[in-house]
């Protein structure tokens, strides 16, 4: 499914469907999937255990939504997941918690990501001070930093705390995911 389809059942007034919706393919190159609100920015030399993260094997991923309709009938996003092509991911161990000051929760690939904060530290800061705060162009996006994307969703319940979990199948880690129904 496209972005432009799942922001059609955005906006639109009938019931989403009751299953993910699968946004796009990607390639994680590294071996850490984070996600974050995605508008604080990361530091130079933060340790991946900051964020909400698990280890998983390169390789190609799939990133999925899953919506709900609101007390107001507005349709929503409730559930954020990058899991393994291919895999059958359920929910396993909750991770932690992500804090969200700006509505948008981020995933990414984070090795290669960081790498490219280390290298230009300098322009790091200027995008950090200036382009990371025009990423919600819409309710689903991708920006990027030299190249490495942050993909990220608008929170379907606003700013809050939201929990991250792992996503296993066959008894391995495949994947992250972020529900934004338990809000607290």
């Amino acid at each position: 499914m496209s972005q432009a389809a799942i922001e059609r059942f955005l906006n639109d007034a009938s019931p989403p469907p009751d299953e993910f919706l699968e946004w796009q393919e990607i390639s994680i190159r590294g071996t850490h999937l984070i996600a974050k609100d995605a508008v604080i920015r990361h530091l130079v030399g933060e340790a991946v255990s900051n964020w909400a993260h698990v280890t998983v094997k390169p390789g190609r991923f799939v990133l999925s939504v899953k919506l709900f309709t609101d007390v107001h009938g507005a349709n929503r996003i409730g559930t954020f997941r990058a899991s393994a092509l291919g895999s059958s991911p359920l929910r396993g161990h909750q991770l932690g918690e992500i804090g969200v000051d700006w509505a948008t929760v981020g995933i990414s690939d984070y090795d290669p990501y960081m790498a490219a904060v280390t290298a230009n530290a300098k322009a790091y800061e200027w995008y950090a001070d200036i382009d990371l705060f025009s990423l919600p162009q819409g309710p689903i996006g991708t920006g990027s930093f030299k190249d490495e994307p942050i993909y990220y969703v608008q929170s379907g319940c606003g700013d809050g705390i939201y929990p991250a979990y792992e996503l296993v199948s066959d008894g391995a880690v495949v994947g992250i995911e972020c529900d934004f129904h338990s809000n607290r």
